[in-house]
């Protein structure tokens, strides 16, 4: 019998506990027997290949199935760990990605830091018990610190297993994790969001910190062209043209509309996914096939930049990605190009954004397209219809309020041909 349906089966039947290894190196699993006085009820298995397991698993599902066995009825009592394993086998079952799989592993490893959650049914779950998970997160070694992105993530997939004991087990929590995030210390703590206001108010702090020779420091010292060319002329894009960081990356050499009389521009038409695939479609209806006006500075750098890319014969690039992820080498010494994947570009663009130009929890791409659109306003280089039609808003109250973030004080003027140009950074 194929060992997955032994332990589906395991699970469903004989309400039967995960196998886990023990502190001793053994594999142990119990099922919880009918009129049994001792240790709980439980009877235990344990060996020292988990392989051997499963005969011993199948033994005691024959005699449950010939009606030789009587398990204790455990009526919608499964623990958290138990449902994420029975939602990893339904997920086989359906032939979803390892990807999936692995998100509900990690919840497990989660569940395990802590003693108080890793037996208590999930039926039962409450606030305390979804802020001890919250907390457990950071006990894995592979986390440093406190990440809004990472704890929200987390939280998705465990929304994803109390959805599924809903529909598949009918358990319903009396407490919902959408309950937990609505408490009022919850929300305004930031684990999740950060709060309009906090957000609001870091990017004003960095407008200020953050002016036009900061910039151009910014790309002359932490991210040189000659160290880094693929990110120094993403990121130089990006604080130009305002792009959303899926548009960004979506840009293909095709993408870059060069022409002799004084009309370069880029043609947003598309953007990828957080998988890493290409869409035809933006986020808004209006960001949609849209040319964003670029001067000579950065089409020279483009420019530039494309030629290199094109001429490199080490780099395999058939879908002329403009700026990919380079992906090893083959025999022949080829690098190979893909779409960057959300969380591959972030964890990339940190490495940049440290020290003096470290920003707060939840910015990072997002933080240049709110610069250029702050800048186009500040300086008046473009009407703010024009600024919410670069930046592919369908609401132009959404560019006000969400992306120009002006201050009060006296700020030296600029050059505006030279801005238009992109000269000044």
């Amino acid at each position: 019998m194929d060992k997955i349906i032994i332990e589906k089966e395991w699970y469903n039947k004989l309400n039967g506990s995960p196998i886990t290894q023990l502190k001793n190196g053994k594999w142990q699993t119990y099922i919880e027997i009918e009129g049994k006085v001792t240790d709980n009820s439980r009877k235990r298995f344990t060996t020292n290949d988990r392989d051997l397991l499963y005969p011993k698993m199948f033994k005691h599902l024959k005699l449950y199935k010939t009606g030789r066995l009587k398990i204790k009825a455990r009526e919608k009592n499964h623990t958290a760990i138990q449902l994420i394993t029975f939602m990893q086998f339904d997920l086989q079952k359906q032939n979803k990605t390892l990807k999936q799989i692995n998100k509900l592993e990690k919840l497990i490893e989660i569940i395990n830091t802590c003693d108080q959650l890793k037996d208590k049914p999930f039926v039962e779950w409450g606030y305390a018990d979804y802020d001890m998970f919250r907390q457990s997160i950071m006990n894995l070694p592979c986390y440093k610190g406190e990440s809004v992105a990472r704890t929200r993530a987390i939280f998705v997939s465990l929304e994803k297993v109390e959805s599924y004991a809903r529909v598949i087990h009918d358990m319903q929590n009396h407490i919902k994790i959408a309950d937990y995030k609505k408490e009022k210390h919850i929300s305004d703590s930031g684990y999740f969001k950060l709060d309009k206001r906090t957000r609001k108010n870091n990017l004003k702090r960095l407008m200020h910190q953050w002016s036009i020779p900061f910039m151009q420091s910014f790309f002359d010292k932490q991210l040189p062209f000659d160290k880094f060319p693929v990110w120094h002329t993403a990121l130089y894009t990006l604080a130009n043209t305002g792009l959303r960081q899926a548009e960004l990356f979506g840009l293909t050499y095709d993408s870059v509309v060069l022409q002799h009389n004084g009309t370069d521009h880029i043609l947003v038409q598309g953007a990828v996914s957080v998988e890493g695939n290409l869409s035809t479609y933006s986020k808004t209806d209006a960001g949609d096939y849209r040319p964003i006006p670029i001067g000579r500075g950065l089409a020279t750098k483009l420019k530039k930049y494309i030629t290199n890319m094109q001429n490199n014969p080490f780099i395999d690039n058939p879908q002329k990605i403009l700026f990919p992820q380079m992906r090893g080498t083959d025999k022949y010494g080829i690098t190979e190009c893909d779409f960057y994947k959300q969380p591959t570009r972030l964890r990339v663009l940190r490495k940049f954004l440290k020290g003096e130009y470290a920003m707060p929890q939840g910015l990072a791409f997002h933080f240049f397209r709110s610069w250029i659109a702050t800048m186009w306003k500040r300086h008046e280089i473009y009407s703010q219809f024009n600024i919410g039609t670069y930046l592919g808003h369908d609401d132009l109250n959404t560019t006000n309020k969400c992306y120009i973030h002006l201050t009060n004080e006296i700020h030296e003027p600029v050059n505006k041909e030279d801005f238009i140009n992109n000269i000044l950074f």
